[in-house]
C-alpha cells in the first residue's frame, strides 16, 4: 500500500503496478488519489466491497457472489483490498491477458483455496451466477443449471490449475 502518513503512493508499489498493468504512472497516481478519497484508511473492507458490488446488480442480492469475488482479489487474505490489490483486480478484469484471466477465474471457483475446484464449488459459483433476480419466477421445468452442470462434469471429481492441462485459447475457440 502507499505511505499512509503522507498519502503518497510508494515508489515500490508504483513501479510494480506499472510493470504488471497497462496503466501509466499518471493514471496510477490519479487512481490512487481517488482511492484515498473513497478509502481514507487505504483499504476496502468486504462489506464496503459488497455495497459497491450491489450497485451493479440492483435487482438482486449479489452479496454471496460478491464475497467470492472479493476473496479472489484479496490475495494476501487479510480481509481487505489495498490499493495494489484493487488496481490488479481492475486491470485483470478489464484488460488482463487471457492466461491471467483464467488464473483469476480459477481462484474465483476455488472456494476453499486448496488448489482444486470440486463439483460442489462449480455448482456453488454457477448457481450464484445463474440465480434469477429477486421476484423473478418462471417455470424452469426439470432442467436446472445445477442438473446441467452435474451432467456436464460427469465423473470428474475436481480440476487443478495447470497450464499443461488447461484447454488452450486459440483464435477464439477452445481446443483440447
Amino acid at each position: 500500500m502507499g505511505n499512509s502518513k503522507s498519502g503518497a503512493l510508494s515508489k515500490e508499489i508504483l513501479e510494480d503496478l506499472k510493470l504488471n498493468t497497462k496503466y501509466t504512472e499518471d493514471e496510477l497516481c490519479k487512481w490512487y488519489e481517488s482511492f484515498q478519497k473513497q478509502c481514507p484508511d487505504g483499504r476496502i473492507s468486504r462489506s464496503e466491497f459488497e455495497k459497491i458490488y450491489s450497485n451493479f446488480f440492483p435487482n438482486s442480492d449479489p452479496k454471496v457472489y460478491a464475497r467470492h469475488v472479493f476473496r479472489s482479489f484479496d490475495t494476501n487474505d487479510d480481509g481487505t483490498l489495498d490499493f495494489r490489490e484493487y488496481i490488479i483486480a481492475l486491470h485483470l478484469t478489464s484488460s488482463g491477458k487471457t492466461d491471467l484471466k483464467l488464473e483469476w477465474a480459477f481462484s474465483l471457483f476455488d472456494v476453499d483455496r486448496n488448489g482444486e475446484i470440486s463439483k460442489n464449488e462449480v455448482l456453488e459459483i454457477i448457481s450464484l451466477l445463474l440465480s434469477p433476480p429477486d421476484g423473478y419466477t418462471a417455470g424452469l421445468g426439470r432442467r436446472t443449471p445445477q442438473s446441467e452442470i452435474k451432467a456436464g462434469l460427469g465423473k470428474v471429481k475436481s480440476l487443478t490449475f495447470s497450464e499443461q492441462h488447461l484447454p488452450c485459447f486459440n483464435y477464439g475457440h477452445w481446443v483440447e
